[in-house]
């Protein structure tokens, strides 16, 4: 060591060159310093383990009671030092250290601490040489790698070296008196330092590893989601006390991204209890004098009027909520009363402070209207845009739809259609990566490229996982069994296979067939519902001009011709599903179809006669038989025409041609009787053995669904005498109001009570209904689990609402062991029966391609194609099981995209367990491979033993030097940034690298599942090959391999997104200066090491 100068600086001269030139074998030590660490104990170790002793006391106790799990508030600093300084290789090795650490302390080393902070700042370091003078230094630096001066410590310290031997001895004595001390100034603190020691050698659990792992990932998601919920008046609300574990954590999550953004899409499963949800985060804001609207179907009133104010039984009375209610279709109106008896002209849409939107699917569509404001504009522009700093909760449980134009649209409510929101979350524009995803998303759908839901999600960018981490919230009923206490919560009922149904029309044969009457309807052009192909040419520019529609922005127009033929496309298929809903329900459509004509072919009969203006045909349409959005197209339909602008006379002869076969079609239909009804004979035969033979005891609930009011009504006409005599009551419920009972109730919401009483809150039901029809106005968000039997009578050609529709029983806490599901299905060869509607629409697509606004009529026809091919995937399934939403292989759900599964593993520990912030870095385990280990049935992914392989799976964190210069970058392609989780090989091949992330943490959670103890077999294997965690090199390698791959994976990211737009990828290219070269620039987190019990003797 240079003695030139009396100063140690760790630039010119370095305190640990001063410690090691001048401690020899025997010598006395005696240290007073704020921190202590292992390495800088391991980079000294040969001359400290000679030592005789060494009194050390620490100035400050903060750092002691960092350890104590009880007192800790903050991590400040940990005694295995900053990783910043140390190198990774060395953090491979920390085990082994702290264990040599733990046992040269208990043998040579006291340990004591100041009681009171702040009371003695100064650093000493004392040196007894046996024989000798002693040596003594005061000043500034810690017993720290870098206050040593270790490698590259960018710390300036200022330390003096005592050159007189009286300063020197009078140190010691000054160090002494503070030692000694019997006046409370000091403790031995020796036990909690060799206890934390423990922590860092000791062997860790698996589940330990995987759960600090996910803690350091999403530490910041974890302090914002419990910093909004903490009130203790809010946590005294009746509905937050009702709450399951799982809800409250989802109430949590959402208030913390509307807090962050203004908005959050809640879109759990079916049967998860979202209602429940969203009013917990409405009494939040209640609480902060916020007003709140919920705008939800007519359907779903009273599922949310039944909680406000002193409505009777009224379960969640003592909390008062105040909302307003109205209905999506209230914002169609601008005049009025609406739902709640308000005018509408009067209402103050500005004023609400957090807008509830359920089902909000609904609004998902923003296409424009001529001359109309349409609900999705007026919830935008006059409520949401309009209010200051308004927030918006939408619910649904939806999957994502095969354009992801709809998903988009919903989160516009959020940014208020601000495409640069994200800007701060490194995502410049949210439309880009709503784009870049639906090209990957059509490339997967691809029939001719289909692959698994894994090569979807590998293929996403890292911008739309974090895009939807950020605004989305998305559990499945798979999740929650899985991360939650089922028997806290309540278990689901037990699913029996289907049964599935297939009924002849009549009993006799005697009249066509499913396909013979489909081709009577294929014959029919509907030449009535398509006026403007009969307007003269002079007229068709007047007539475009008024009522031709911009879309796409301007780039596109969608015509009066393109509006008729959809409609047309849409009766021709609702002829076919009324056909095999029931023939009573056809036989009516066709009656007043018939009806229709016979009044239009008389109009124009007598038109020379009668020259009034001929305006539009009163279309006559149920308005349950379509989704509000068929609705709107129908609407938008209805113009007047003059016949004497059209060529009548050619109109008229296609009108009467229809006619004929409408009259044909009318004639089978009235073959049929109620006797000669084989599928209403097949249901009552149904009913009857489910009454007598009930699957769970005493239980006689069925729910028969419908997809329309004319089936409904005519099966609750035809079963209620039948019935009666069995003595059990019979309900109907249907969206167009007529609702009936024979127990003489009339009133919606008291019926679906008096099903079930139990589920509703119904306390005193005096008399139940045993039996209820219903349509689809009850296929959302209703619990009817007293219930544990369901029909669907004809079966909704969109498996999504078939699977809603069982969510009405299929609930969790429900008093069912088991359900039943029964589907009446119109043929047993499905594809035959699919085609038919493929017919309709192909035959449609042709029809007139100079007609449609569609620029590539083959295209629209295979899209068309491939979605019915799908659909009839999944209802092939449906005849042999009950799938899930986000199950279904071919539909993608927010489930597939977001974390919130992990998070919720990692919020289930930290509700008991506060210790993950405290455990140190470095940290591993180790787990056999999945052969070795028995796994549950259901948490084996399929083929997962072909790709678990012995490796590890290594979880990094780039130092803060590096991070700051690349860390925008770095997030368009790693959404957990600057943390990078990789699981390589032993032989160095990297299976799954960061940007697999949800395939990489569900491995992890698979491996790590039940490992609540060390593997001792592994880690004696683990010892042995290491010696004793003295030879990682093996380890080190990977990591170089990692390394490597991550800088090349960075680059090759970098330069795909070259000419995606606006110079995009240039702003993405990372500079050679700034690449990643070595493992130094990462700090080590955590390591899974997974290894093959057989090929080790132990």
């Amino acid at each position: 060591m240079n003695n030139t100068s009396n100063i140690i600086d760790n630039k010119n001269q370095k305190m640990w060159e001063y410690l090691k030139d001048n401690i020899e074998e025997g010598s006395k030590l005696s240290i007073v310093s704020a921190y202590f660490t292992i390495y800088a104990y391991y980079e000294l170790k040969e001359k400290f383990d000679d030592i005789e002793s060494l009194n050390f006391l620490f100035g400050e106790p903060s750092f002691i009671k960092n350890m104590d799990l009880d007192q800790m508030q903050s991590k400040e600093f940990t005694i295995e030092d900053n990783s910043t300084n140390i190198t990774i290789k060395n953090r491979l090795k920390q085990k082994k250290v702290a264990k040599e650490c733990a046992k040269w302390i208990e043998e040579k080393v006291n340990i004591k601490s100041m009681v009171k902070p702040n009371f003695l700042h100064g650093k000493m370091y004392h040196i007894e040489k046996p024989g000798r003078d002693p040596r003594a230094i005061t000043g500034s630096s810690n017993f720290t790698y870098s206050g040593l001066g270790f490698k590259n410590s960018h710390n300036i310290e200022l330390n003096v070296y005592l050159s007189d031997q009286r300063d020197v001895n009078e140190s010691k004595k000054w160090f002494d008196s503070i030692w000694n001390d019997n006046t409370g100034l000091v403790e031995d603190v020796k036990y909690q330092v060799l206890e934390y020691l423990n922590k860092l050698y000791k062997d860790n659990s698996p589940e330990i590893v995987y759960l600090f792992t996910l803690y350091k990932i999403f530490e910041e998601y974890v302090e914002n989601q419990e910093k909004y919920t903490q009130q203790e008046d809010f946590q005294e609300t009746k509905i937050w006390n009702m709450l399951y574990d799982f809800q409250k954590d989802g109430v949590k999550a959402a208030i913390s991204k509307i807090e962050k953004h203004n908005g959050c899409i809640l879109a759990d499963s079916v049967g998860l209890g979202k209602t429940f949800e969203a009013l917990a985060v409405i009494k939040y804001y209640e609480m902060k004098n916020d007003r709140v609207l919920v705008l939800c179907p007519k359907r779903l009133y009273e599922n949310w009027n039944t909680y406000k104010g002193t409505v009777k039984d009224n379960i969640l009375l003592e909390d008062k909520f105040y909302y307003d209610i109205f209905f999506h279709t209230d914002l169609s109106r601008d005049k009025g009363r609406a739902a709640n008896g308000y005018l509408l002209e009067e209402i103050n849409w500005e004023r609400y402070d957090l807008v509830v939107i359920d089902e909000s699917h609904n609004f998902r569509n923003k296409r424009a209207v001529k001359n109309r404001v349409t609900r999705y504009e007026k919830l935008m522009n006059n409520i949401i845009k309009a209010g200051q700093n308004t927030k918006v909760l939408m619910l649904t449980a939806t999957p994502i739809n095969n354009d992801l134009s709809d998903l988009h649209n919903q989160i516009n409510f959020i940014t208020k259609e601000n495409d640069q929101t994200l800007k701060n979350q490194n995502i410049e524009r949210i439309s880009s990566v709503v784009k870049k995803a639906q090209r990957n998303f059509d490339k997967w759908a691809d029939e001719k490229n289909k692959g698994s839901k894994i090569d979807l999600v590998e293929e996403m960018d890292s911008d739309f996982f974090k895009l939807l981490d950020e605004y989305t919230i998305s559990r499945s009923r798979k999740h929650i069994k899985k991360y939650y206490d089922i028997k806290k919560i309540g278990k689901f009922p037990k699913r029996l296979k289907p049964i599935s149904i297939y009924s002849e029309l009549d009993t006799s044969n005697q009249v066509m067939n499913y396909e013979q009457l489909n081709n009577k309807i294929l014959e029919m052009d509907l030449s009535i519902y398509y006026p403007s192909n009969f307007v003269r040419k002079l007229s068709q520019e007047e007539y475009a001009e008024k009522h031709d529609t911009l879309v796409k922005g301007g780039t596109g127009t969608l015509s009066q011709k393109d509006r008729e033929q959809n409609l047309i496309l849409m009766l021709k298929t609702n002829y076919l599903k009324r056909l095999e809903s029931s023939i009573h329900s056809f036989r009516l459509t066709f009656e007043r179809l018939a009806k229709k004509h016979e009044k239009l072919i008389n109009k124009i009969e007598n038109y020379k006669e009668n020259r009034e203006e001929y305006k539009e045909i009163d279309l006559d349409l149920n308005k349950e038989e379509y989704s509000e959005e068929e609705m709107d197209l129908l609407i938008e339909g209805k113009i007047n025409f003059n016949l004497k602008e059209m060529r009548a006379s050619e109109w008229l002869e296609k009108i009467k041609r229809d006619y004929k076969v409408i009259k044909e079609l009318l004639r089978e239909a009235n073959k049929i009787n109620r006797d000669k009804d084989a599928k209403l004979k097949t249901l009552v035969e149904i009913i009857e053995e489910k009454i007598e033979n009930p699957i769970n005891k005493d239980n006689k609930k069925i729910l028969i669904f419908t997809a329309y009011a004319d089936t409904a009504n005519y099966l609750y006409l035809n079963l209620k005498e039948e019935l009666s005599e069995k003595k059990l009551n019979l309900g109907l419920v249907t969206g167009a109001g007529q609702n009936s009972s024979t127990i003489g109730l009339k009133n919606f919401e008291e019926i679906l009570q008096s099903f079930s009483p139990k589920s509703k809150g119904k306390i005193n039901c005096k008399e139940e209904i045993d039996i209820l029809v219903a349509t689809d106005c009850i296929s959302e968000g209703q619990n009817l689990q007293d219930c544990d039997y369901l029909i669907n009578y004809d079966i909704h050609w969109n498996p999504v609402r078939i699977t809603q529709r069982f969510g009405r029983i299929d609930r969790i806490g429900s008093k069912n062991q088991k359900i039943q599901l029964v589907n009446f299905w119109p043929e047993k060869d499905l594809e035959k029966y699919i085609n038919l509607e493929k017919r309709v629409k192909n035959r449609m697509a042709l029809s007139d391609m100079s007609g449609t606004g569609q620029e590539n009529i083959i295209e629209v026809r295979e899209d068309e194609d491939n979605y019915l091919d799908f659909r009839e995937k999944q209802l092939k399934k449906l005849q042999n099981e009950i799938i899930d939403l986000e199950d279904m292989d071919d539909t993608i759900s927010l489930t597939d995209f977001t974390l919130d599964n992990y998070k919720m593993d990692l919020t289930n520990y930290l509700e008991k367990n506060k210790n993950l912030k405290h455990l140190p870095e470095g940290i591993y385990s180790i787990v056999p491979l999945p052969k070795d280990i028995e796994y549950s049935e259901d948490s084996l992914p399929k083929n997962i033993k072909e790709f678990i392989k012995p490796g590890v799976i290594f979880c990094l964190k780039l130092k803060s030097s590096k991070k700051e210069k690349v860390e925008k970058r770095l997030e368009k392609f790693n959404p957990v940034a600057p943390y990078f989780l990789v699981y390589i090989y032993d032989n160095g091949e990297i299976k799954f690298n960061y940007t697999n992330l949800k395939q990489l943490l569900e491995i992890y959670k698979l491996l790590a599942s039940g490992g609540k103890q060390p593997y001792e077999e592994l880690e004696k294997i683990f010892k042995k090959e290491t010696n004793d965690g003295e030879n990682m090199e093996k380890y080190s390698n990977l990591l170089g391999t990692i390394v490597k791959q991550i800088n090349k994976k960075l680059n090759h990211q970098s330069m795909r997104t070259l000419g995606m737009g606006a110079g995009r990828g240039q702003i993405n290219l990372i500079s050679k200066e700034n690449q990643i070269t070595n493992e130094e620039e990462f700090e080590l987190i955590s390591f899974l090491i997974i290894k093959e019990k057989e090929n080790y003797d132990g």
